[in-house]
């Protein structure tokens, strides 16, 4: 088992035992990212409604540690600042956070 120590203004100091190999992010991270895309799939379906327009599945969210802005990604190759994180879609998915 692999101790993880997750430091966020909502999760001070909490442990979590992950096995080997799982990516783990920080929960409030997470739930960020997800309220991101979901603001996103509100505003697709909308727009989809009334247009003959298709929306892409983006590859992930990125979002920054310290100021907690979060930005859509839909292309590879993307280069990250130290202070973000990128979560994949299939972590959006998930309901393990």
């Amino acid at each position: 088992m692999v101790q993880v120590l997750l430091e966020s203004p909502s999760y001070p100091d909490y442990p979590i035992h992950v096995p080997n190999g799982l990516d783990v992010f920080d929960p409030a991270l997470v739930r960020i990212a997800r309220d991101t895309y979901g603001v996103y799939r509100i505003v697709a379906d909308g727009a989809a409604a009334k247009h003959t327009a298709t929306f892409k599945r983006p590859l992930g969210v990125v979002v920054n540690q310290v100021s907690y802005r979060a930005v859509l990604v839909f292309k590879e190759g993307l280069v990250l600042l130290p202070t973000e994180v990128f979560i994949p879609f299939n972590h959006l998915e998930t309901k393990l956070y």
